[in-house]
């Protein structure tokens, strides 16, 4: 099956991935790790049997018993911060009754050996040491993570779908082995908000079951209230009346947006500015960044899909900077670095990377 992917290249060593000795489904006799954990009880770092130095964050429903079988949600988080969404969404994993982990160790910007490594000790888990439901394993994944959940929910056997928040599937030039569900969220200040709509397109024309929310909201891991409609559509809950009235709420609270609200025009207007500010970095000088950036923040006069479009062309603009600004302090290019970090200065002031660059900047020879 090929899907058609438009999106940012991600690479990953496929061969590691498909050699995983553990297939989701088959269960071994070997105890169960959470078996011997406190039900109820958020753990922060425990250690995966196949590969000691792989570790996840988990979190048991407190209602679950010895010798049932649960869903289970594997999230990535970009920074290898498992604990974050376990931590805001356990609420939901008790509410819905499944098993929710989150790896502390896949990250962005490692080698495709590694994230291999850490994707193949993390479903070995699942499948001989966490009691699961076989036929319910799920993944989900903010950003770079959601690349990573978009790769093995393609290419591993036995996972069952995922919900992929603020990007879209990781660009790989071969066919995916497996069918799979996908509940796209992404928020409507998100820079990566239009490739998500395409994807849903997509997804459409390769006859996979899918969805779509585009609630208010930023780049960012989504609120609770909107990674609820997430989980309750994988598990299964879209025909109940009340996850209908749920979404039918927040369109009518203005807090999820119809996908027919953001046209073609509006998509390549925005395309076609993210294309011409990247054309001109290093071409022009910071005075005339100043100019757009002010413009950018503009509210005044537009409409709130103008001004929620030029916040997604600003955090594009951020993603940029910080692309830019590591590659020449990776390179000792003292030129480059400055020009970059001070733009990224300009462009996301509050963002405590910009800080940390520019004093690594300080201490280049």
């Amino acid at each position: 099956m090929r899907i058609l992917i438009r999106f940012v290249p991600f690479l990953l060593l496929l061969s590691a991935v498909f050699s995983c000795s553990s297939t989701p489904g088959k269960h071994n006799d070997k105890k169960d790790t959470a078996q011997v954990l406190a039900a109820g009880k958020l753990t922060e770092r425990n250690h995966c049997i196949s590969d000691a130095s792989v570790s996840y964050a988990l979190y048991i429903p407190s209602t679950f018993s010895a010798g049932q079988k649960l869903p289970v949600f594997l999230a990535f988080d970009p920074h290898g911060n498992g604990l974050l969404p376990v931590n805001k969404f356990k609420s939901l994993a008790e509410k819905y009754r499944f098993i929710l982990m989150g790896s502390n160790d896949s990250k962005n910007n490692q080698t495709m050996e590694e994230t291999a490594r850490i994707s193949e000790a993390l479903l070995d888990e699942i499948t001989n040491h966490i009691p699961v439901d076989a036929g319910k394993i799920y993944l989900t994944g903010f950003s770079g993570g959601s690349r990573v959940a978009s790769i093995l929910v393609r290419y591993k056997p036995g996972i069952r779908g995922m919900i992929g928040c603020g990007a879209g599937l990781a660009a790989i030039n071969q066919p995916s082995q497996n069918s799979f569900d996908y509940f796209g969220l992404v928020g409507n200040a998100d820079f990566n908000m239009q490739e998500m709509i395409l994807l849903d397109q997509d997804l459409a024309t390769a006859g996979l079951k899918h969805s779509l929310v585009i609630f208010k909201g930023k780049h960012d891991w989504p609120a609770p209230e909107y990674m609820e409609l997430g989980f309750r559509w994988m598990l299964g809950d879209t025909l109940n009346s009340s996850y209908q009235e749920a979404v039918a709420g927040m369109i009518k609270a203005g807090n999820v947006f119809p996908k027919v609200k953001f046209g073609k025009e509006i998509r390549d207007k925005e395309l076609k500015k993210q294309q011409d500010y990247l054309n001109s970095f290093f071409k022009k000088d910071i005075s005339w960044w100043k100019k757009q950036v002010s413009g950018l923040r503009k509210t005044s006069g537009l409409t709130e899909d103008e001004i929620a479009m030029n916040q997604r062309i600003l955090s594009y603009l951020s993603l940029v900077c910080y692309s830019q600004s590591s590659r020449a302090l990776a390179e000792k290019d003292k030129t480059a670095a400055g020009y970059s970090i001070q733009l990224y200065g300009l462009v996301d002031p509050d963002n405590p990377a910009v800080k940390e660059m520019q004093q690594q900047l300080e201490q280049l020879p």
